[in-house]
């Protein structure tokens, strides 16, 4: 798996790669309330919006908000069958977390599991972190 280090300008010309990008916009968590919501987007070769996600939990935090918006935005792919996707994190312990994980007793270890099942999908895998 590749980790790639991005500056915050990121998608502009991805219609060499014949590819689709996948960019989390953003997950957060209002501790006080134990609300979350997440979002993200699946843009075309050109950069042009194919469709976008969101969702929301509770009981959470930052980083699983994270995770689980990385998931949803990999799965709304998968349904649209789409194979080779670039994928963008703004979140640099999630994108670790993903691209390291081994712990089988982890609390969420259903979900890096089938994260790591679906990366698998692409041969080209490719992970990105963009500084914000």
């Amino acid at each position: 798996m590749v980790v790639i280090e991005m500056d915050s300008e990121v998608v502009t010309k991805l219609s060499s790669l014949d590819c689709v990008m996948l960019n989390v916009v953003d997950g957060s968590f209002l501790v006080d309330s134990s609300k979350a919501g997440f979002g993200g987007i699946l843009l075309n070769e050109n950069g042009s919006w194919i469709m976008g996600f969101s969702g929301d939990l509770t009981n959470s935090n930052n980083t699983y908000v994270e995770i689980v918006a990385f998931l949803k935005g990999l799965q709304l792919a998968g349904n649209l069958n789409i194979v080779h996707v670039v994928r963008y994190l703004d979140s640099k312990l999630a994108l670790n977390l993903i691209a390291n994980f081994v712990n089988p007793l982890h609390s969420h270890a259903a979900k890096f599991f089938t994260i790591q099942d679906l990366l698998k999908l692409d041969l080209n895998n490719q992970l990105s972190h963009t500084r914000v």
